[in-house]
């Protein structure tokens, strides 16, 4: 997802793409993330433009959605993540070596470097994307989960040692 600056011009480079599964899933994979069984998609709708000034500085703008299905927390089955943003707004400014300790502002947060000669998105995509996955995804709100004593997957099926377990708690407290 490299494109050239010369190529964006004053008129700007419209950029319609569709990443299809294999490749939405090798993006996925490159930061550890293995999406689910279904398919997984991403869209972009984007424009690239030049700030009139400083031809080296490229803004994005536009819209960008995604679907695609990783683990549930609680049970492994798929859990589907949609991401949609329909105002993204970033900017790509030429590499440079940063300070020994420099404090970032909220103005940097969208902020990304390039070679001076190619803007690659695909970082802004991989972004995007990772930050649509919830901390503790989940296939529905009321799911389940695995028993950690017998593995049941207690959505499909009832615990399996929750008989047991009361049996010996309760022989335990009459010992005592």
């Amino acid at each position: 997802m490299k494109f050239n600056i010369r190529d964006i011009g004053p008129e700007g480079l419209r950029v319609q793409r569709v990443l299809p599964d294999a490749q939405l899933r090798d993006l996925l994979a490159s930061s550890g993330v293995e999406a689910g069984p279904g398919p997984a998609r991403a869209d972009l709708d984007l424009e690239l433009s030049q700030a009139e000034a400083q031809p080296s500085v490229v803004f994005v703008r536009g819209a960008l959605h995604g679907r695609f299905e990783v683990a549930c927390s609680r049970c492994l089955a798929p859990a589907l993540i949609e991401a949609a943003e329909e105002d993204l707004h970033a900017t790509f400014l030429p590499h440079r070596s940063p300070a020994a300790e420099e404090e970032l502002s909220s103005e940097d947060l969208d902020t990304y470097s390039h070679d001076g000669e190619e803007v690659d998105l695909e970082p802004l995509v991989r972004e995007f994307l990772l930050l649509a996955i919830p901390m503790a995804p989940v296939c529905n709100e009321e799911c389940r989960g695995i028993c950690v004593g017998c593995g049941a997957e207690l959505n499909r099926e009832p615990c399996r040692c929750a008989a047991p377990v009361a049996k010996e708690t309760a022989a335990v407290a009459n010992d005592t």
